[in-house]
């Protein structure tokens, strides 16, 4: 089988990518297209590459098949063309956030160019929040949704509820049974040995939430205590200007500049707003804040009667840096094994998908 497929996002591509491997190891031929993000014009747009270069998944350069595309006004013709050269039997696309689009971005021209031709279309909505209805792009054949939350938001939202698997999000299938990861020497490298690491994952520069990365990240420096070090996992597509705060902390604060991955084996504590990081870490058994705004994703708080990392148990909430001092000066839950059950991390979501792709009569 031929599967044409693409990601845009970097937590899209997380998602894309084990279906395409497994893919790919069972003997399907898939041209995968990734999406840099390492010039102004696809700086918020894009990251998919960095993903598939870091696992070592083979795929073409968006920019490389055609430079005179951009990231978010992909037109027709060029899937299409794809569509007609490559003749593929399946197409599979990731969600990408698109509350910022002005035009068809790559995903969204997959679609339809899948759609227009009657192949059999998959697309993995691996989040809660990152499903919306984009003017002009078709539904797929059937999409692979993140759990039940995610089904119901989606079908709240216009999706037909009866194109909605729930599969589980195939980039957390290692999750099922990890550890907790810890590295001293890891540590003694980030100057942060004898302290409580309190680690902070940013959000993106274009984030449509009512309270800014900037002023999430001032709260956790303000409630920080004497044997606290904060360290900032800035966003890749977060473009804040951060040295103001970094020169309040007083050498309390750094900013690695290292991949989030690895500095989840010394954080003590973990802070986010919806960074898929705080997720992450949350499966990790590592103690999850969540610092929340009432104003943000109503729909979402509707269906899930709240914030869905908060309400699964996998993270604590709060809505004011008062309850964050406090919350901060005791110990902080933890609860990755509800959280799992919650979001289906058992290790099979990847199987259900590329289940979904190959299925006759999709």
């Amino acid at each position: 089988m031929r599967v044409l497929a693409t990601a845009r996002h970097p937590g899209a591509a997380e998602a894309v990518r084990p279906v395409v491997d497994s893919l790919r190891s069972a003997g399907h031929e898939v041209m995968l297209i990734g999406v840099s993000n390492d010039a102004p014009e696809n700086k918020t747009f894009g990251g998919s590459a960095a993903i598939f270069e870091r696992s070592g998944t083979e795929f073409v350069e968006f920019f490389a098949t055609d430079p005179k595309h951009g990231v978010i006004d992909v037109p027709g013709y060029y899937a299409s063309g794809l569509v007609d050269s490559f003749a593929p039997d399946r197409v599979l696309v990731g969600c990408s956030s698109s509350e910022n689009l002005t035009g068809p971005a790559i995903e969204e021209a997959f679609l339809v160019a899948g759609v227009g031709a009657s192949i059999p279309t998959v697309q993995v909505v691996e989040s809660w929040g990152v499903w919306r209805r984009v003017p002009g792009t078709p539904a797929p054949s059937i999409w692979a949704a993140l759990d039940s939350i995610t089904a119901t938001v989606m079908s709240t939202a216009g999706a037909p509820s009866d194109r909605i698997a729930i599969t589980g999000h195939p980039g957390l299938d290692s999750y099922a049974d990890a550890e907790t990861p810890r590295s001293s020497k890891f540590r003694t490298y980030l100057g942060v040995e004898g302290y409580r690491a309190i680690l902070f994952f940013g959000q993106s520069a274009d984030s449509n939430t009512a309270r800014k990365p900037f002023e999430a990240l001032e709260w956790v420096l303000d409630s920080l205590g004497p044997k606290d070090r904060l360290i900032l996992a800035r966003h890749p597509r977060d473009t804040q200007d951060y040295r103001t705060l970094r020169e309040r902390a007083e050498g309390r604060m750094i900013e690695p500049g290292i991949d989030s991955h690895r500095l989840l084996s010394v954080a003590d504590v973990c802070v986010s707003q919806y960074s898929t990081m705080g997720l992450k870490s949350a499966l990790l058994g590592i103690p999850t804040i969540s610092i929340t705004h009432p104003d943000d994703f109503p729909e979402i708080r509707e269906a899930a009667g709240g914030i869905p990392l908060c309400v699964t148990g996998g993270s604590t909430e709060v809505q004011t840096p008062h309850t964050l001092r406090q919350l901060l000066q005791g110990d902080v839950a933890a609860g990755a094994s509800t959280l799992k059950a919650a979001i289906n991390v058992d290790g099979n979501a990847t199987r259900r998908v590329m289940d979904l792709v190959i299925r006759d009569g999709l």
